[in-house]
């Protein structure tokens, strides 16, 4: 029958149906209690666990889930955060720095959280120099965790030692960013790359110096934290926000103050919308990836599949005669040919601004989001089945 149908495209001109993808299915999870994924974090553990995160007022909620047995291993709480970055470690345990709220008796100072999910302990150990949130959360090869930018003091590089649980404090990033991601080019080189940032930056810890690579790629945080995977012959894969000097219809018009650290600075107005690229640091330019020519999408995901492909997935997009859209329809680009193919299988709901997290080479966590009536959805999983 397959056959059959490409003869006939072949035939007339017709371009082959993109449902003749059937590269994976997406499946309902059906978890004990679907409250823990509402204003969520979650974080790959191992390759049937996950730990979902919601950061309240003076503590950490949370709840790790077997995807295999659809049971809660461990749920509890750590108190002392009302905002936090997390950090899956290879060695099973998370990294959790944040900073507190001072109330209720509590002082301001935070600590840095070292989580066993293992176990269902923690243990808080050195003081945090400045509290704060928003920055990225890089694991070294040599195990050591490197916290760059932040949301206020956003310029700060800090490497937490490991084994002596103390903070070596690198000069500061040339510009000030948060939101954004970063890893390891080189041992102890470091890309920067996506959320409120200005250009990419290429940090050495050997020499404490920092390179700017302008390229014209300006981005903006704005609810959606970058992605960022290596993909091999100097290529980096991304996904952020990024701005541009004039709208063209596909563009979100918004404005921001121009100096967080200077409220009487004013406002500037400026365009942005979700853009997929990939840089070349060899060459140091961007290639786009376009998810949809048609109907510009924004407010998807995305997360890279085995055999370089990548999953596109939901969003919304503007139709004249429908108004605002959102979708449950997926695709994949594949990154050898350049093929953008839509998946057989379609979500259980319409979604838009959810997360897409890796559990393994096969199963994919799709959490939050909503859909057109702002209605609460449940977490669902895409299982990658293609080989090809």
């Amino acid at each position: 029958m397959k056959k059959f149908l490409l003869i006939l495209c072949l035939i007339f001109g017709i371009s082959i149906p993109a449902n003749c993808a059937n590269v994976g299915k997406f499946n309902i999870l059906l978890t004990p209690d679907n409250s823990t994924f509402k204003n969520c974090h979650c974080y790959r553990i191992n390759n049937n666990s996950f730990i979902s995160i919601d950061t309240k007022v003076n503590n950490i909620i949370y709840s790790i889930l077997n995807i295999d047995t659809n049971k809660y291993s461990a749920q509890g709480k750590i108190n002392g955060y009302s905002e936090a970055d997390i950090l899956p470690l290879k060695n099973g345990k998370i990294f959790i720095f944040g900073k507190n709220n001072p109330a209720n008796d509590m002082p301001a100072d935070a600590y840095v959280c070292i989580f066993n999910p293992n176990d269902n302990t923690y243990s808080k150990t050195a003081k945090i120099p400045y509290p704060t949130f928003g920055t990225s959360l890089l694991e070294l090869n040599n195990g050591n965790i490197l916290v760059t930018g932040a949301n206020y003091k956003h310029d700060k590089v800090l490497e937490y030692d490991i084994k002596t649980n103390t903070f070596i404090q690198h000069p500061d990033l040339k510009e000030k960013r948060f939101g954004h991601k970063s890893i390891e080019i080189e041992p102890n080189k470091i890309l920067l790359l996506g959320g409120e940032g200005k250009n990419i930056e290429i940090y050495d810890l050997n020499n404490n110096t920092s390179e700017i690579i302008d390229i014209g790629l300006k981005t903006v945080n704005w609810g959606k934290n970058t992605k960022l995977y290596s993909i091999g012959n100097n290529n980096y894969l991304f996904f952020t926000k990024r701005v541009f000097n004039e709208t063209d219809g596909s563009l979100t018009e918004a404005t921001q103050i121009i100096d967080p650290e200077n409220p009487k600075s004013g406002y500037e107005k400026f365009y942005y919308r979700d853009y997929i690229g990939i840089l070349n640091l060899q060459n140091k330019t961007i290639e786009e990836i376009i998810p949809d020519e048609k109907f510009k999408l924004s407010g998807y995901d995305i997360e890279l599949l085995p055999n370089n492909k990548v999953l596109i997935a939901g969003g919304t997009y503007s139709s004249v005669r429908n108004g605002l859209v959102t979708l449950n329809t997926a695709k994949t680009y594949d990154l050898k040919t350049k093929r953008l193919i839509s998946v057989d299988s379609k979500m259980n709901f319409p979604r838009e601004t959810h997360k897409i997290l890796k559990i393994n080479e096969n199963k994919y966590l799709i959490y939050e989001g909503i859909n057109d009536n702002s209605v609460f959805l449940k977490p669902e999983i895409f299982v990658y089945t293609s080989s090809k």
